[in-house]
């Protein structure tokens, strides 16, 4: 990783404070580039306003990406220490789950190599899936297993790593490092 760099992983459960948290992180930083990674379904009214809660909450001089084919590029496009959160790990899993292992195991190099060169700070929102029984079907346990892989090589470069309950973080790095 360069000097210039910082990679923060936010992790938390559902409605846990994990977005909020991550935005906390930012809220000093004068360019601010937020890449939502789930794509709004406009005909499911519950999702719609959990994306609404999240528009709202960001300051007006951020710029949002939300539709994008590849977020390597969309990441290396960016100009230099414009700091970045990527929200979420899981809607990145989701929308490439139809790749091969191998050509999944090559998007997740190309990501981490795009953002550990990236000369700035990277904030990750991570969804912790998994603690409950196994789903049944293959496409649930290929989602869980990506997450889990992906969020353990992200927590390995990662500067600062945050579980979050109740919108309080609990620092990992201190407790484990």
């Amino acid at each position: 990783m360069n000097n210039h760099s910082k990679i923060f992983l936010i992790s938390g459960g559902r409605r846990s404070g994990k977005s909020f948290y991550a935005e906390q992180i930012l809220h000093t930083h004068n360019e601010v580039t937020y890449i939502a990674t789930f794509k709004n379904d406009e005909s499911d009214s519950n999702w719609s306003d959990r994306i609404r809660i999240h528009r709202t909450r960001r300051p007006s001089n951020w710029k949002t990406i939300e539709d994008y084919n590849d977020i390597n590029i969309e990441i290396s496009s960016l100009k230099n220490n414009t700091s970045i959160i990527i929200d979420s790990l899981g809607g990145l899993i989701y929308n490439k789950l139809n790749l091969s292992l191998n050509d999944w195991n090559e998007y997740v190099s190309k990501f981490l190599n795009v953002i550990t060169k990236y000369k700035g700070t990277v904030v990750l929102v991570n969804e912790l899936v998994g603690f409950g029984i196994l789903p049944i079907d293959y496409t649930s346990n290929l989602f869980i297993d990506r997450l889990g892989e992906l969020s353990q090589r992200i927590e390995n470069i990662a500067n600062e790593s945050y579980l979050v309950f109740n919108g309080k973080g609990i620092n990992l790095k201190k407790l484990y490092d």
